[in-house]
């Protein structure tokens, strides 16, 4: 039995009772535990990605980039086109540089720890958001098992301490991937979730370009293919199409950036095949009904 009883907005198993369970209730914690224990996973975040970020200087080359920009924006207050000196520098979008000029106001100019705190708050509010979805749908224990998870994954570790885009375009996939997910499940505030669906995807536009919809479009396919034994899970045949959208995605990445194309593609498929053993066993709304 699950920790705390199903979120009323989703979808509940025909095999579980709908009555009253009063071990379900007796399961949820009180306010004060949960909090402490979100609080314990936050400070446990800042141990891992906050102290001590300044202690070794930029210098990689992108990092570097990255702090340069951001000081001339601070400097001349052209906050629209990123620039590096007397160039323009237009090698992804602005977010991240907005960023790092937020956490450089306290000082007043850009730092080493400055630009690594845009990853390392991206990383944390991935971490709650992680928690809040997980805990909706499987109770405050396993939510808290999954952000656990997820600030002690490789990627995680090496992301949220690098002044790099990538945390901050992983905050875009997963508020994306959140938002959908609900927006299509929930039976209630379909259209508040549809906002953070969009809000993620913004934020990857911002951060990184068109590159965030190779996460969210075909997860979403993957989902609504295999979802109440839909087409994907009744016939290897349909799988044609997407594996062949999938292998031109995967060579358009490996052109664009080979050095990180392929193995971002293997890593990739990590998370999707989750998604097909979750969705192939859930009873959610998307896909066809089997026959």
């Amino acid at each position: 039995m699950t920790d705390a009883a199903p979120h009323p907005d989703l979808p509940t198993p025909t095999a579980v009772s709908s009555a009253p369970d009063s071990t379900c209730l007796a399961a949820r914690p009180s306010r004060g535990i949960e909090a402490l224990v979100l609080a314990a996973l936050l400070a446990y975040a800042t141990l891992l990605w906050v102290w001590g970020a300044g202690r070794l200087d930029i210098a990689d080359s992108m990092e570097g980039s990255r702090a340069l920009v951001a000081q001339q924006m601070m400097q001349t207050g052209d906050y629209v086109v990123p620039r590096r000196g007397a160039e323009l520098y237009l090698a992804k979008p602005p977010l991240f540089y907005w960023g790092a000029v937020l956490t450089s106001q306290p000082t007043g100019h850009v730092t080493a720890e400055s630009v690594r705190l845009v990853s390392a708050l991206a990383a944390m509010a991935i971490l709650l958001v992680v928690y809040a979805a997980v805990r909706r749908v499987f109770g405050w224990k396993t939510g808290a098992i999954a952000a656990l998870a997820t600030a002690t994954c490789p990627l995680a570790l090496g992301g949220a301490t690098s002044g790099q885009v990538n945390m901050l375009l992983a905050l875009g996939v997963t508020l994306s991937l959140v938002g959908a997910f609900f927006m299509l499940e929930a039976r209630r505030g379909a259209w508040i979730h549809a906002c953070v669906c969009g809000l993620g995807v913004a934020m990857g536009f911002m951060t990184k370009g068109p590159v965030v919809l190779m996460f969210t479009l075909p997860t979403l396919l993957v989902y609504a293919g295999f979802a109440r034994g839909g087409r994907l899970g009744r016939s290897w045949r349909t799988w044609v199409p997407y594996f062949a959208i999938a292998a031109f995605a995967v060579w358009a990445v490996s052109v664009v950036a080979p050095r990180v194309g392929p193995s971002a593609a293997a890593i990739y498929a990590i998370p999707i095949s989750m998604l097909v053993v979750f969705a192939s066993h859930g009873r959610g709304r998307l896909g066809r009904a089997p026959a």
